[in-house]
């Protein structure tokens, strides 16, 4: 039987080898989260659904389209308008009367390998760290983290609440490092 930690990190290494693959054949897959990894017994960690990818060669879905679910998506590939009042809130901010609200609207940008990168982050960060698991819980992590300037640094040391997330696997493992080179804001 495998630790936490082993099951994380050979489903990161997979991952990451997966997406390397997609990219060493000039595809940017565009939509890597949770719900497109499949883990198999007999194939193990699977990317699926390349419905959104862009070939860079033939320059096939580089149009700048917005394809992407918005907690795994690129920040270059929207921009945030804030539709509510509040500051930071939810379970991994500071507590205040009013929700802030957020609409997203596509920039246009054309899509880099560097936006798998981002995705693969926001995926690491979900699966290693527990109370982020549910999609509630990290689509307010989001939230926060773009009000933070889209610096997860910052989000972890200056947002979330002490003692309410556990870092131990992505702390224990090293992969936070990682993650936040992979998100880091460009």
């Amino acid at each position: 039987a495998s630790t936490d930690a082993e099951g994380f990190l050979a489903i990161a290494k997979s991952l990451t080898a997966s997406i390397a693959a997609i990219h060493g054949n000039d595809i940017i897959h565009r939509d890597v989260k949770p719900s497109n990894v499949l883990l198999s017994d007999a194939r193990g960690v699977v990317l699926c659904d390349l419905g959104a990818a862009a070939d860079v060669e033939t320059g096939r879905g580089m149009d700048g389209e917005a394809i992407f679910d918005p907690i795994y998506g690129a920040p270059e590939q929207f921009e945030i308008v804030q539709t509510g009042g509040g500051m930071l809130g939810g379970l991994f901010g500071r507590k205040n009367s009013e929700k802030s609200s957020f609409e997203l609207r596509a920039t246009g940008e054309t899509p880099t390998f560097l936006f798998d990168a981002f995705s693969l982050g926001m995926t690491l960060l979900r699966l290693g760290v527990p109370s982020l698991r549910s999609e509630t819980a990290i689509s307010q992590a989001r939230k926060d983290i773009d009000a933070c300037g889209g610096d997860i640094v910052r989000w972890r040391n200056e947002i979330c609440v002490a003692g309410v997330n556990d870092w131990s696997l992505v702390d224990g493992t090293g992969a936070w490092d990682t993650i936040a080179r992979l998100t880091h804001p460009l």
